[in-house]
């Protein structure tokens, strides 16, 4: 249990900072997320280890708090990545998805093409994120 609570927390703070647009001042997450500061600074170093494989960093600023940076690209690669897929990290909004599915339907039926359904939801997602990050400004 106390691994599944760690991996909740460790969600919960990668939500709350791949989410953020601005850097995060630690008692600010610790008051939202409900953590005390020692959990918010274990959830932190596991953090850095999992951003570490994508090539993206949290950064501490002095009076300014904690950010994710890194370039888009790792970005995107790292919520499309399992780990995300299987956690609440990415909000998906099922009507987008739905509206994408169709389309991409449509273009492999037009050009005759044949995709699993695993690699087209992988690309649904894919399309989805991009959307997403694209609409914020975060451009490749």
């Amino acid at each position: 249990a106390n691994q599944f609570n760690e991996l909740v927390v460790t969600q919960d703070i990668l939500t709350y900072l791949i989410t953020a647009d601005e850097y995060v001042k630690a008692d600010d997450m610790a008051d939202h997320l409900y953590l005390s500061k020692s959990t918010l600074t274990k959830g932190l170093n596991q953090i850095r280890q999992i951003l570490g494989a994508y090539s993206l960093k949290l950064v501490v600023r002095p009076h300014y708090g904690f950010k994710i940076v890194g370039q888009e690209f790792d970005i995107r690669r790292f919520l499309t990545s399992n780990y995300v897929r299987k956690t609440t990290i990415f909000q998906k909004d099922e009507s987008v998805m739905k509206d994408i599915r169709v389309i991409l339907d449509e273009v492999i039926e037009n050009l005759h093409y044949h995709m699993p359904d695993y690699l087209r939801e992988a690309l649904v997602y894919h399309i989805h994120i991009s959307l997403v990050r694209i609409t914020k400004g975060k451009l490749i």
